[in-house]
């Protein structure tokens, strides 16, 4: 996730060369390249607001696009939080009719790019099998939570969406 530091980073060229030939251990040149690599309009904003509604992270995806695929899966991630949150405000988190539209449209490809971010990795495998479940494809849901290796928390929330999976229930539910 990048935040935007409280003031505008700024390194000279001796400053750079340095971190570069250390290792940058802090992270230093890498918030300043950050920075440098964002859109001047965003640079130069004086003010920001955190995001939080589903439109927001989806001006956030397309507006000034991700320069790492931890921030983009970051995003993502929030924006399929927030699509779930109108879900879950409809009542009994199946879709209503006027989420069926943006379901197709934004939901579901989101999901399948948020699959492809995770793709092999091992701390992800929940959120993976949860993805596969709502989005129908339920034997891959049951194989990828079966699994899931034990650590105490992890496999809770396995088995309760390998239920869900098994009965080939996609709809959003409380786990």
């Amino acid at each position: 996730m990048m935040h935007l530091p409280r003031h505008t980073p700024m390194m000279g060229g001796l400053d750079r060369l340095w971190h570069r030939m250390t290792g940058d251990r802090n992270g230093r040149l890498r918030d300043v390249l950050e920075w440098e690599a964002l859109p001047a309009t965003l640079r130069n904003a004086e003010s920001f607001r955190w995001l939080s509604e589903a439109d927001d992270f989806i001006a956030a995806l397309t507006e000034a696009p991700p320069q790492s695929p931890e921030r983009e899966l970051h995003l993502r991630v929030r924006l399929w939080w927030a699509l779930n949150d109108r879900l879950r405000h409809d009542g009994d988190g199946t879709p209503s009719e006027s989420h069926s539209l943006m379901q197709r449209s934004i939901a579901r490809p989101n999901m399948l790019r948020i699959l492809e971010l995770i793709e092999g990795s091992p701390n992800a495998q929940v959120t993976r099998g949860e993805l596969l479940r709502q989005l129908g494809r339920f034997d891959e849901a049951v194989a990828v939570l079966k699994a899931v290796v034990p650590d105490g928390r992890s496999e809770v929330r396995a088995v309760r969406i390998e239920r869900l999976a098994a009965a080939r229930i996609a709809a959003l539910q409380p786990i």
